[in-house]
């Protein structure tokens, strides 16, 4: 006869579907009528694709982010990782991510082309109808890692909450979509790794859905039983994402529901996700006498033209424009950070000239009501490829 205890671990524990939920989002239809790799990201939430499958040669992209790094006094080199020693080494970043400096590179634009291929053959679709963000590149020196660590014997997404008030979270551990929006299927975010990411090094960290559950079955356990950390309050930054608390987490794993992941990331493969699911970068600790291997990634999110309204895709073009990253979201554009917290401590004169220059044209393209993106008399044959590209990615 069961125990009381038991019992009542039974009565409160979800029940496991016979199916999965089905996703609910924009995209929904869209990947349903995609591949296989398609239906299997729209049940589960993400989706791993090797080089052998994607055809990206990292090596053009690793040279050309290299080539903008030199350009920009940058010392670091991911071609030769010796020479990445520290932070000063490349553009200052936030949560490791550059969100001014390469996001514009032409090495950027040449990456989001390749995985906008990518993403078009996984939804049957020509390259040409899905429109990319423009987000930060990742771009982190060996030295660098969120915390806590990434455990394998007990996997966790890296979450946490502040000290001081243990009812407010402290990420790194975050979804990327409104706590209040349930649907699954409304974004998707892609990362092409140009590094190699074992246990150790900075990558991105997954909560996956288990067998029976889909990743709407644990996101809707998971507003279900914890309403209160959803709520708009505990947004991080703009007006799309939200950390996480460590309980929703806990509580997933608990009932068997859901498992931390970190998959191991060659350059050339690339990692797709919903914007829905709990993640973040993340490391193991290194092996004594072991250093890491410094990051560099490419993040974008993809969507069809057809369905962004004229609001969004004006708004868009005026964040572009500017020289700002955008969030990942492509129908929801939101602006990223203008500048990296290293900025706001760091007196102008002492700014790396990259950044001088940055903030100049920024200031002249304001001033002569302009975009960085359209073609100007004494552009060079190279700049005006560019800028073509920009606007092909952009809409």
């Amino acid at each position: 006869m069961e125990s009381m205890e038991s019992m009542e671990s039974s009565a409160c524990k979800p029940r496991a579907p016979t199916v999965p939920t089905e996703p609910r989002g924009d995209l929904a239809h869209i990947y349903a009528a995609g591949n296989d790799d398609a239906k299997t990201l729209l049940k589960q939430g993400w989706i791993k694709i090797p080089r052998m499958r994607t055809g990206i040669d990292p090596e053009p992209l690793i040279t050309g982010f290299d080539e903008a790094l030199e350009k920009g006094g940058f010392s670091g080199r991911f071609g030769d990782v010796d020479t990445i020693d520290g932070p000063t080494t490349l553009p200052w970043g936030v949560w490791g991510l550059d969100p001014v400096y390469l996001p514009y590179s032409r090495a950027a634009m040449d990456a989001r082309l390749v995985m906008r291929r990518v993403k078009a053959d996984m939804l049957n679709l020509p390259p040409e109808q899905l429109l990319s963000s423009f987000d930060a590149v990742m771009a982190t020196h060996s030295g660098y890692s969120t915390k806590p660590c990434f455990d394998p014997a007990h996997p966790r997404v890296p979450c946490s909450h502040k000290k001081k008030d243990p009812a407010m979270p402290a990420g790194p551990g975050h979804i990327d979509q409104k706590g209040e929006n349930w649907s699954t299927a409304d974004s998707y975010q892609m990362f092409l790794a140009l590094t190699p990411a074992g246990l150790s090094e900075m990558s991105t960290c997954l909560l996956i859905p288990k067998e029976p559950y889909g990743l709407q079955d644990i996101m809707d356990e998971a507003r279900t039983k914890f309403p209160y950390c959803f709520r708009k309050e505990l947004k991080n930054g703009g007006d799309e994402g939200l950390f996480i608390m460590p309980c929703v987490q806990e509580h997933l794993i608990e009932n068997d529901m859901a498992i931390a992941i970190k998959p191991d990331m060659q350059p050339g493969d690339v990692l797709i996700w919903s914007s829905a699911m709990i993640h973040c970068g993340g490391a193991g600790k290194p092996v004594r006498g072991m250093k890491r291997h410094p990051r560099l990634g490419v993040i974008a999110g993809f969507f069809p033209k057809n369905m962004l309204t004229s609001v969004a895709l004006e708004k868009r073009r005026s964040i572009v424009g500017n020289l700002r990253a955008t969030g990942q979201q492509v129908h929801r554009p939101n602006p990223h950070m203008k500048w990296p917290i290293q900025a706001r401590y760091t007196k102008l004169e002492n700014w790396p000239e990259a950044y001088k220059r940055i903030k100049e044209r920024k200031r002249q393209l304001e001033e002569d009501n302009k975009n960085f993106y359209d073609s100007e008399e004494g552009d060079s044959d190279s700049e005006l490829v560019h800028k073509r590209k920009v606007r092909a990615l952009l809409g």
